[in-house]
């Protein structure tokens, strides 16, 4: 798969509007944040820092080649390529408890928690970038 465009999912994100304390593109993190979280990943070449949701001891990055996801101190990556679908909760539009997704790839399901309200922009973002169907359980 090759990058997607840095520019056209930090235009998609901010058309959203939504105001989120946890969920933010990568340079309006603080600097204390993005240290905190550039120690924990390895960037490839070319590879650029796009959205993250960060909540102390969970967060994940969306970058142009992947989503890493650190969850007390387990850490792992998935690469854009590899995903096969993403499946969110059926009530997750009336049930803002249940704000997460699941993306599969051939070998793991990975939880990706998500900001109350912030779930259908993520998802927008994800259907665009893995032309996957995102499905409702």
């Amino acid at each position: 798969m090759e990058n997607i465009s840095s520019s056209v999912i930090k235009s998609k994100f901010k058309r959203s509007k939504l105001n989120l304390n946890k969920t933010k593109l990568w340079e309006e993190l603080s600097l204390s944040v993005q240290q905190i979280i550039s120690a924990e990943i390895n960037l490839i070449d070319n590879e650029q820092e796009i959205i993250c949701y960060y909540n102390n001891e969970y967060w994940w990055i969306l970058t142009n080649r992947g989503i890493t996801i650190y969850d007390n101190k387990n850490i792992s990556h998935i690469k854009l390529s590899e995903i096969l679908n993403i499946e969110l909760p059926g009530d997750i539009k009336k049930n803002s408890t249940n704000d997460f997704l699941k993306i599969f790839t051939q070998n793991i399901v990975e939880t990706l928690k998500l900001e109350k309200s912030s779930w259908f922009v993520i998802v927008e973002i994800l259907k665009f970038i893995t032309k996957k169907n995102i499905n409702v359980k």
